[in-house]
């Protein structure tokens, strides 16, 4: 038989039913670990893209990466660490917003980009890789008043690109993206994000774009993409509704087709994926619903054993008493649930995912009494 493609007004219908549908419960008992405690001083860890290194900062500035074993365990450096550089920050003079060390993966394998500061106060875009046994680093080409570096992690690309900030003489900050050790593919852009969520462009994986905002004429911020060869952003959604933090990816529930996920009013992540040629929202992750909490922050897509997931914290704002809970996106096998530990009423943020032995784990950083952050690690029971 043919197959039959509902219309758009059958599909919004069917998608508004959904939305008042409550939540599937969820009998899963949370299994959340000390992995680093405050005094190590585990700032922003980031996890190597295919890889099972961990990079992160600490207070002091030293950048540090440490090994992740099979069963999610820390290895070689541990808590402490191994020292790749000083001197790195996480903020820009007079940029309200910061970003710590991130990978970049290309065909010459993964590289960490980072801001540092120099001698004179200025900031600058930095590198670091590995050659043999050893950590190696340097100012990146044309790395000069430049910082808060985000890089893409396509392995078939000869280099990877790389977003960050620009400051200019005036002291202006322009959002720029270049290939990564190519300063005269340097291009501005028209950026667009969330300061009070921290919602940022994202690379999208496979295709020479990035995922930002565009606000539209009734003033709504809109998902879009930009193209980096064209120069020409593509709104994506037109509803009456602010969106934030977009990341897109192919999900093998839907055949490997691109999907995007992007949080909207503060509240909810919705799905949308291509019907017809346009994009449709065809799931709801409705944080009020499923968690009795008012806002979701920081979501992180992840694709295991064909299903695609999103790890989330969920709260009042990024710095409010939060949990950390998955999602599952697709609304035929739902998935809400909690896998951070109730007993402790905390600020917990920044999941990263790591897939184990036993399956994928959540790594999240979680303020103690003493006001740093100690570093844990939540099993999801996704095998």
């Amino acid at each position: 038989m043919p197959v039959v493609i509902p219309s758009r007004d059958i599909l919004i219908v069917a998608f508004l039913a959904a939305l008042a549908a409550p939540a599937p419960a969820d009998d899963f008992v949370p299994d959340d670990v000390l992995v680093c405690p405050a005094a190590a001083d585990v700032v922003d860890p980031e996890i190597e893209p295919g890889g099972s290194t961990m990079v992160f900062n600490n207070t002091s500035g030293d950048l540090l990466v440490t090994r992740l074993r099979a069963d999610g365990t820390l290895g070689l450096g541990g808590c402490k660490g191994r020292l790749i550089d000083t001197g790195v920050i996480t903020k820009m003079p007079d940029v309200p917003f910061g970003q710590g060390a991130e990978w970049g993966r290309s065909q010459t394998g993964t590289e960490i980009v980072y801001t540092k500061r120099m001698s004179d106060g200025s900031s600058a875009m930095w590198r670091a890789w590995r050659n043999g046994g050893t950590w190696q680093s340097a100012m990146m080409t044309a790395g000069e008043s430049r910082g808060l570096p985000m890089a893409s992690i396509d392995a078939v690309d000869p280099q990877y690109r790389v977003k960050y900030l620009r400051r200019l003489a005036s002291g202006q900050h322009v959002p720029m993206w270049r290939e990564s050790e190519l300063p005269e593919t340097e291009t501005a852009w028209r950026a667009e994000g969330n300061e009070a969520s921290a919602g940022v462009p994202r690379w999208v994986p496979g295709l020479r774009a990035l995922t930002t905002a565009s606000t539209d004429a009734a003033g709504f911020a809109q998902a879009a993409l930009y193209w980096l060869d064209t120069r020409q952003i593509e709104v994506l959604t037109t509803d009456p509704s602010n969106k934030d933090e977009i990341w897109m990816w192919r999900a093998p529930e839907f055949g490997n087709e691109y999907v995007f996920a992007t949080i909207v009013d503060t509240c909810c992540i919705r799905i949308y994926r291509q019907i017809g040629g346009v994009w449709t929202a065809v799931h709801n992750i409705d944080a009020p619903v499923f968690a009795g909490k008012p806002a979701i922050f920081s979501p992180e897509p992840w694709v295991f054993g064909g299903r695609s997931y999103l790890a989330m914290q969920i709260g009042s704002s990024k710095t409010s008493r939060s949990e950390i809970w998955i999602a599952s996106i697709d609304p035929a096998q739902p998935l809400f649930r909690r896998i951070s530990d109730s007993a402790v009423d905390t600020v917990r943020y920044e999941p990263e995912w790591f897939d184990t032995e036993d399956g994928p784990v959540v790594f999240f950083s979680q303020y103690t009494a003493s006001g740093k952050s100690s570093l844990r690690r939540a099993a999801t029971g996704i095998r």
